[in-house]
């Protein structure tokens, strides 16, 4: 029973682990990136719990990269997290890599801000970032949300991508409130 990333477990998320084959430096061959969201400080009052994530724009939330030499122990990296409140990204986001461009692909869940005629609701949708690195990503592209055919109260919440020939295909999870 190992804990790879050390510290308080609390509000981890989406956990993506790839093994980097052309990584030169071996203490970096695994990645991990994952969604953190401090929140254990108030899990004994749902409503300071609430007030905290959304009110106060969730600081020191977002998703965080890891180095490791064996996959089994993680260091923190040396990058700032890629923050909530810079592009309203979410939890439910994970990373895939494409093998034929050689870069990652970030899968982020995001608020739409305002609601299409058809809704009543904001709703959670997709987004699209590119990075070579992990490190540094293109800003946020919106690539798929709910539309007229789909019910009212449907959130796009997550989507695991990956290559297959020459395109993408993507697992879609909805959430139904």
């Amino acid at each position: 029973n190992t804990q790879p990333i050390p510290g308080d477990p609390t509000g981890l998320d989406s956990p993506t682990v790839f093994k980097d084959l052309t990584e030169p430096d071996p203490a970096r061959r695994y990645k991990l990136s994952v969604w953190i969201n401090p929140i254990g400080q108030f899990l004994d009052d749902p409503a300071a719990n609430y007030k905290y994530r959304m009110e106060e724009s969730k600081p020191g939330a977002g998703r965080y990269l890891f180095y490791s030499p064996d996959g089994m122990h993680f260091t923190l990296a040396d990058v700032p997290p890629y923050l909530y409140v810079q592009h309203g990204i979410g939890d439910r986001s994970p990373i895939m890599y494409d093998v034929q461009k050689k870069r990652y692909i970030a899968l982020w869940k995001m608020g739409r801000a305002a609601p299409q005629a058809y809704v009543s609701r904001a709703q959670r949708i997709r987004g699209w970032s590119e990075s070579e690195d992990m490190r540094s990503w293109s800003d946020p592209v919106r690539i798929l949300w709910p539309d007229s055919f789909d019910k009212d109260d449907a959130d796009f919440y997550s989507m695991t991508g990956f290559n297959y020939g020459d395109m993408y295909l993507g697992l879609l999870e909805v959430f139904h409130r």
